[in-house]
């Protein structure tokens, strides 16, 4: 499996790390490292983002403009990384629904310019070390064998399970439409949608499976 694309500690060393986002009555929080991927506690998958503006695909894994801060006093991490005329957002929080915690990622483009989003569970773990199993995408959520690792806003205008490394394929500007479940060694997913200027996308992880 290439880890060309993979997370802020296989791309940028220097800068690997996390930070724990999660309730004071959450005993397992959930990971976000230094590029905004998440890792839900006990998972062997993360969730990361790509930006398509005009020019090219934006990985934050790799991209030097990417910055981190804590906003507030509460456990509220922002991912900012330069696209072209402003910037794409993304925050981690957590929330508690009904005694069950989860994590939510926003997503925004704060540019005058509509761009793509790419939200993708990807089959290895904050450190890179690599998982396999199954993934599979329906209407409304991503799930890791029988997890479910994402919850969507709403149907993806494009989405594809394979056992390819999905990164490449969305960085050459390939269709993901495709098939909705992989099963086998190292299965990743991404889903694709439009993401108009000033506006922003929510996803939720659940932090424990369901």
């Amino acid at each position: 499996m290439s880890l060309t694309l993979g997370p802020r500690a296989v791309e940028r060393p220097a800068d690997a790390g996390y930070s724990l986002v999660g309730t004071l009555d959450d005993p397992s929080p959930a990971s976000v490292d230094r590029a905004g991927s998440v890792q839900p506690p006990e998972a062997d998958f993360s969730i990361d983002w790509w930006i398509g503006a005009d020019d090219r695909w934006y990985f934050p894994s790799r991209e030097v403009s990417v910055r981190q801060r804590r906003l507030g006093a509460g456990p509220v991490i922002e991912t900012a990384v330069r696209i072209p005329s402003g910037d794409a957002l993304h925050r981690a929080y957590p929330v508690s629904v009904k005694g069950t915690t989860a994590t939510v990622i926003e997503i925004e483009n704060d540019s005058p310019v509509p761009v793509a989003l790419a939200v993708a569970v990807r089959p290895y773990r904050l450190d890179g070390s690599p998982s396999h199993g199954a993934v599979s995408i329906a209407d409304r959520d991503v799930k890791v064998g029988d997890r479910i690792a994402l919850c969507l806003p709403k149907r993806a205008n494009e989405r594809l399970a394979t056992n390819r490394e999905i990164a490449e394929l969305v960085e050459h500007g390939e269709s993901l439409s495709g098939a909705a479940e992989s099963v086998g060694e190292h299965p990743n997913a991404a889903v694709l949608y439009p993401l108009p200027h000033r506006t922003k996308l929510r996803f939720v992880v659940p932090l424990h499976p369901v």
